[in-house]
């Protein structure tokens, strides 16, 4: 059985509801495009007291579109942070720029820097 929506919503909670309801989606889809768990926003719902990680806030940012430091007000995070510091997306790029052996690392930089590059030119 589903559990209820509590009476009274987190300000995160609201804006999740808001943005699938203005793109006519669910919370599964937001979710999937967050690349989140269901469970996770869902939870963010149906229970206001439990505030997001920081991982969580950023992914959300990345699907909406919504400056993170917005997203860190809307769930009370208060934090000195740079945000780009703790992305998951950077911290996997560093972890595996760690584990090359450094001439291949230094290459691999490289050929990412000229597709980069390359990519932003054709903007």
């Amino acid at each position: 059985m589903a559990k209820k929506l509590p009476k009274e919503l987190s300000p995160l909670a609201n804006w999740i509801l808001a943005v699938v309801d203005e793109r006519d989606i669910t919370i599964a889809d937001l979710a999937r495009e967050a690349r989140l768990s269901h469970a996770t926003l869902r939870g963010l719902i149906t229970y206001p007291e439990r505030t997001p990680t920081l991982e969580t806030c950023l992914r959300l940012s990345d699907a909406t579109e919504k400056p993170v430091e917005e997203i860190f007000t809307l769930a009370g995070i208060t934090t000195t942070i740079n945000p780009m510091e703790v992305h998951p997306d950077r911290s996997e790029l560093v972890h595996l720029y760690d584990s090359l052996p450094n001439g291949k690392a230094r290459q691999a930089l490289l050929d990412v820097a000229r597709v980069f590059s390359e990519t932003l030119e054709g903007v």
